[in-house]
């Protein structure tokens, strides 16, 4: 991820998928995911986000 995708239109806020590949790269830099892992888990990442959005848990 580019540093310069990080804008967003809210300034400071950063979009679910934005947040949700944040984590993952991390995870996956600090050999937690394998490099077959990282799909599925940013599929798991944006859906917990945005359901953590909803529920107003955040």
């Amino acid at each position: 991820m580019v540093m310069d995708d990080l804008n967003s239109d809210d300034g400071d806020r950063l979009s679910t998928e934005q947040l949700a590949g944040i984590i993952v790269d991390a995870l996956h830099r600090a050999g937690l995911l394998r490099d077959a892992d990282v799909k599925r888990a940013l599929l798991i990442a944006e859906e917990e986000i945005n359901v953590r959005k909803v529920l107003g848990d955040y």
